[in-house]
């Protein structure tokens, strides 16, 4: 009798760890599906009618689909909420995460970047701003920087906290506020994520007021910063078994064009970097 009580309670203990184990390796729930969050910032994330898009979306639910889950649900939250969010184990991926020692502690980065993003400054055009990452020709000139924002650590970080390049530095809560005031002459520059920027600027018809600043000398817009963002998985659902397999799944992506063909399709719609405001406003169109 006591065999058989000891024999079941057995049983019942290696179900247990054995589901405890699956769910850790798996970072799934009871449904089988992911639980990603992050904040509205289109092209990169956002929602269209309802439905999650953007180029972080895309690639997020096809390694999804590879990696043989039922799905993913994503959540949109303000981004200090969803940081605390897959801190906290609510949500199973942060995505579109820079890298920081701090969430290190409770995070499990992927190893291949998702989104490489790329500053740059914004005026008004015609202004025909130029100038170089020593900053040295500005010190007349303001700028606005998001709020919060890290910016790295070279010289574009040092020009905007040091006090000596420009003649003053403004925060600014989105880039709907830079806009604002760039063009109500508050400020003479902002700097932003082409994508985002470009993203604001032509769905609100404004190509024919605002162009990037440019390289002193060249007709090169000025690059001020390049950010890379990644998939930061919870410790608390997700061990480093899951993120193994789900790289395995990224680099595939990586090496097949899956990455290259979903950046490609908005970068047809919101154009280059580097090519943006050297063509007239007309000539970019975008794609219904």
């Amino acid at each position: 009798m006591l065999t058989f009580r000891f024999l079941r309670i057995s049983v019942l203990l290696l179900i247990i760890l054995f589901g405890a184990s699956v769910k850790q390796g798996w970072a799934l729930d009871e449904t089988g599906r992911l639980k990603a969050t992050t904040l509205h910032y289109p092209p990169y994330e956002y929602e269209f009618n309802g439905i999650p898009t953007g180029i972080a979306v895309d690639i997020l639910q096809e390694a999804t689909r590879r990696s043989g889950l039922r799905g993913v649900d994503i959540t949109f939250f303000p981004w200090k909420r969803a940081v605390f969010a897959t801190e906290t184990g609510k949500m199973d991926v942060l995505f579109n995460a820079g890298v920081n020692e701090a969430r290190k502690k409770w995070g499990l980065y992927s190893k291949h970047t998702l989104i490489m993003q790329e500053y740059f400054l914004f005026t008004r055009r015609g202004e025909n701003l130029a100038t170089t990452l020593d900053f040295t020709n500005v010190k007349n000139k303001s700028i606005a920087v998001r709020r919060g924002y890290l910016y790295g650590s070279g010289p574009f970080k040092k020009a905007i906290t040091t006090g000596h390049a420009f003649e003053r530095v403004s925060p600014s809560e989105s880039t709907e506020n830079s806009v604002r005031l760039l063009l109500g002459n508050r400020i003479d520059m902002f700097v932003g994520d082409f994508l985002p920027v470009m993203h604001y600027i032509i769905n609100n018809d404004l190509t024919n007021k605002i162009e990037l600043v440019k390289v002193s000398g060249s007709n090169k817009n000025l690059k001020v910063l390049v950010w890379p963002t990644y998939f930061l998985f919870s410790k608390h659902t997700v061990n480093e078994e899951f993120v193994d397999k789900f790289d395995n799944v990224l680099k595939k992506m990586i090496d097949d064009g899956t990455y290259k063909r979903i950046h490609d399709k908005y970068n047809a719609i919101y154009g280059s970097a580097q090519s943006a405001s050297s063509v007239p406003a007309s000539s970019i169109v975008l794609d219904e």
